[in-house]
């Protein structure tokens, strides 16, 4: 049997085929409308009929949109690939102080002792420290909220072996040509 109509042929009758085809955001679009292009190569549509198949493209594409938009969230999440531990905790208030604080005044202090013969308590020194007790207080405090954030590599997991998933994860997980291949799946059939 002969190839008929291949994803290439129906873009070249009709090239709004892919317009209402929906994709995340994140993706570029050309290219993965070139992905399945290039992998639909020698694979027959089901539809020859490029309106059918815009139709057919546009639902299948819809249904599909929630999975894929997770997914193109879950690939775009910002973290340190070789860190395994990030936590993050409210802290508390920091006073900070800075200038002098200066004392001038008088300081009295008495001690009293009670005789082996008296109930009584009675002077026995007496102190004085002058001037009188002011407090000039030169100081200014500012008061600035903490916050803290620990993360690193809790030990579990060596680095290599996180970089090594990393790679295998990217290598892996390209949803440009995920969704190509589901295309290419869900609507050709192979000719042999």
């Amino acid at each position: 049997m002969e190839l008929t109509m291949t994803f290439q042929g129906l873009l070249s009758w009709d090239p709004d085929l892919f317009s209402t085809f929906s994709l995340p955001a994140e993706l570029d679009r050309g290219t993965v409308i070139n992905a399945i292009l290039l992998k639909g190569t020698d694979r027959c549509v089901l539809w020859p009929d490029p309106e059918a198949m815009r139709g057919a493209l546009a639902a299948w594409s819809a249904l599909r949109m929630p999975a894929w938009s997770a997914m193109a969230s879950a690939l775009a999440l910002e973290y340190e690939p070789l860190e395994n531990y990030d936590r993050h905790e409210e802290g508390g208030w920091k006073d900070q102080r800075a200038g002098d604080v200066k004392q001038t005044g008088t300081a009295t202090s008495e001690t009293q002792v009670a005789a082996y013969d008296s109930s009584d308590y009675e002077p026995r020194a007496k102190e004085t420290n002058t001037p009188n007790l002011t407090t000039t207080d030169g100081t200014s405090s500012t008061r600035t909220f903490q916050e803290y954030r620990v993360h690193g590599n809790i030990g579990v997991t060596t680095s290599q072996q996180m970089l090594e998933s990393e790679m295998e994860l990217r290598s892996r997980w390209n949803l440009a040509e995920m969704i190509a291949d589901e295309t290419v799946a869900e609507f050709t059939f192979g000719v042999y």
